[in-house]
């Protein structure tokens, strides 16, 4: 006796629904994000996640967007303020605000407990059709909060920064403070293919982490 696609089904069903949820997932610390409704009101840049540098021999820089030229962006990262050129930034996200995916993981978690008794025995078809609208649900909510890198017109990112204005004249990057503490490791660095091209050594005296 063949076994039935169901329990298959279901399980694919719901492997969809946690990778969309999984979507939802942010890099930035713990009460470092504003919610959609504090965040026309925030006086702190958007959180930004970037590889920067040459494919394969990239940097990972996470951090507050600071602000933004024709060709830099200025981020306050882990290891202190930082200026980075906009053609060496290779992919990144630039997040506003924290979604609010609760409510819609609270409706999707009680149709599923309420299925079973109000469709019957069409429970195990509409059962993983709910873990799929939600994911899809939350997901939309999380990209609605975030801009993907790079773009075509890096001044777009100004609105999105704590200075959409510029940087004011002569203003101590050293001393502005992160919304919260920020982890005094350096990021994980993303996988990405290695490079093929012979490394080139640095000239004496030159700078290893060359940003501009």
């Amino acid at each position: 006796m063949s076994s039935s696609p169901e329990p298959r089904t279901h399980g694919l069903v719901l492997g969809l629904a946690l990778c969309l949820l999984g979507g939802c997932a942010t890099t930035a610390p713990s009460g470092w994000l504003p919610s959609a409704a504090d965040k026309p009101a925030d006086v702190y840049g958007s959180w930004i996640d970037l590889d920067h540098g040459e494919p394969g021999r990239s940097e990972r820089v996470l951090g507050e967007l600071l602000g933004v030229s024709q060709d830099s962006i200025w981020v306050l990262a882990w290891d202190g303020p930082r200026a980075l050129a906009c053609a060496r930034i290779l992919q990144g996200t630039v997040q506003d605000y924290l979604p609010d995916t609760g409510g819609t993981s609270g409706i999707t978690l009680g149709a599923t407990v309420v299925a079973p008794f109000a469709n019957g025995a069409f429970a195990l078809l509409t059962w993983p059709l709910w873990w799929v609208a939600g994911g899809v649900t939350a997901s939309n909510l999380a990209r609605d909060s975030r801009l993907y890198l790079p773009v075509t017109d890096w001044r777009m990112l100004a609105s999105h920064s704590r200075f959409p204005q510029g940087l004011p004249q002569g203003l101590d990057l050293s001393t502005l403070e992160p919304r919260v503490p920020l982890s005094s490791k350096a990021p994980a660095r993303r996988i990405s293919p290695p490079d093929k091209r012979p490394r080139k050594a640095p000239e004496p005296g030159q700078r290893i982490r060359d940003e501009l």
